[in-house]
């Protein structure tokens, strides 16, 4: 069995290292990352990595990707067809797969009957410090604060963002949507985010079945830096007038950007660490191991490799900003036409 990962990232350098070196060491067989237009350590760091990993790991670079993300992860997992993959595990550069009692995805998967061509399962939020650096790989063996949704069930975007607006409630308090990781198969089509998997030749969505041998811990938010790329998003949605559900994250914190309230909004969406109990501002939370247990050997490994406790550093040597020239497959072309596709599709399937 061969499982292949697929990842985007954007100004991401620290955290991409992780999520690829955690996957690589506990999950999978290769990973494909796909640079989009990182003009900080991304490029050059990356080219670290490679170094360590050889060819496991595979890097395209490709102009801005923009609104396009659903497209690029569509190309990136037709490039992924060249290592013959039986299933495909697409994460976020802040997604780490955790699994009951240490296994490994392989062995879960290798359970799964014929039948079974997805599998459906649960995202867990992880609370950052308010004073947390995403190059500092000490720091991640300090995230132990698991979120508790205190709400259930599906909730549309408006009422989502209309309650984080207001102060009633942080994004850490609304369960989020669940994931695949699937089967690979010819004319197969992920959402963005890997919320669903399409076939191509029907048209239909491609059944799945929920575990609770595996989820995911997210960090979403891990650093108030990372609010200044988010306003960006959520700036150019508004400009183009993008209905309230689409990116209503980046939307809302946009909008609480104008209004001088990102400084209370990140208070309100991390942890002081001044101790074990809830402050009255902070999200709830249990103090909980288990990401730490098992992102240990991925940060063991990077400090040895990069030969530094700080990813901004190779040894003595820090390492280069820029951005990456374009792979020279035209990636970026090859993005657009997927994304016209899609559209094809999807109105074809709606004339019907």
């Amino acid at each position: 069995m061969k499982i292949v990962g697929l990842v985007q990232c954007k100004n991401e350098w620290g955290l991409i290292a992780l999520s690829i070196s955690h996957a690589l060491l506990n999950h999978v067989d290769e990973v494909y990352v796909l640079n989009d237009a990182s003009t900080d350590q991304t490029y050059h760091g990356l080219e670290h990595l490679k170094a360590l990993w050889g060819n496991r790991l595979h890097i395209f670079n490709a102009r801005d990707v923009g609104f396009r993300k659903e497209a690029a992860v569509n190309v990136l997992l037709q490039f992924c067809q060249r290592s013959k993959p039986d299933w495909v595990y697409n994460f976020d550069a802040d997604e780490f797969l955790l699994t009951q009692n240490n296994i490994s995805l392989r062995e879960v998967l290798q359970r799964a009957g014929p039948e079974v061509k997805a599998i459906r399962y649960e995202l867990v939020n992880y609370i950052s410090l308010r004073d947390f650096d995403d190059a500092n790989l000490n720091d991640y063996l300090r995230l132990r604060y698991k979120s508790i949704p205190v709400m259930q069930g599906n909730m549309d975007a408006a009422r989502r963002a209309g309650m984080v607006y207001e102060g009633a409630a942080t994004f850490f308090d609304m369960p989020f949507m669940t994931k695949l990781v699937f089967r690979a198969f010819p004319f197969m089509f992920i959402s963005n985010g890997a919320h669903y998997v399409r076939n191509l030749r029907t048209g239909d969505h491609v059944k799945d079945a929920m575990t609770s041998d595996f989820r995911v811990a997210h960090l979403s938010m891990l650093t108030r830096k990372k609010l200044n790329t988010k306003i960006i998003i959520g700036e150019t949605y508004a400009r183009r007038g993008a209905p309230a559900w689409r990116g209503w994250q980046n939307q809302l914190i946009y909008k609480l950007h104008l209004e001088n309230r990102l400084d209370e909004f990140w208070a309100r969406h991390s942890i002081m660490e001044a101790g074990d109990s809830v402050a009255e501002d902070s999200p709830r939370y249990v103090l909980d191991a288990e990401l730490v247990s098992n992102i240990g050997g991925a940060v063991a490994f990077l400090k040895s490799g990069f030969q530094s406790e700080d990813l901004s550093f190779f040894g003595k040597d820090q390492i280069p900003f820029g951005e990456a020239p374009e792979t020279g497959v035209g990636f970026s072309d090859m993005i657009v036409l997927a994304d016209k596709l899609k559209v094809t599709l999807d109105n074809t399937k709606a004339s019907v």
